[in-house]
């Protein structure tokens, strides 16, 4: 009886499996305004993280609207600000942007 139920296990095992990769990536699409810079940023670990970038930002001239991602590592950003500006910014709070 055991080595039927462990075949249908390997079964069922194989079909999820089989399904999975057949689903492609599961990684979230997060929608950015059309124009948005993106940068890459590592060191961030948490929802406080993203919301100390986020609220860092929104406070330089020229920021219209920005979004810290940490799953993907990535800061967006819109405005008229220059980039090193945002990049500067984002280094002082101890954060490494490798663009």
């Amino acid at each position: 009886m055991i080595p039927g139920l462990y075949r249908l296990f390997l079964l069922l095992l194989g079909t999820l499996l089989l399904q999975a990769c057949r689903s492609g990536p599961t990684e979230p699409e997060i929608p950015y305004p059309t124009g948005a810079q993106v940068l890459q940023v590592d060191g961030m670990r948490c929802d406080r993280c993203e919301r100390n970038i986020e609220a860092t930002l929104i406070r330089l001239e020229g920021v219209e609207w920005t979004r810290a991602e940490r799953e993907l590592g990535q800061v967006a950003y819109t405005g008229t600000v220059r980039k090193d500006d945002v990049v500067i910014a984002i280094r002082e709070l101890g954060y490494e942007v490798t663009e």
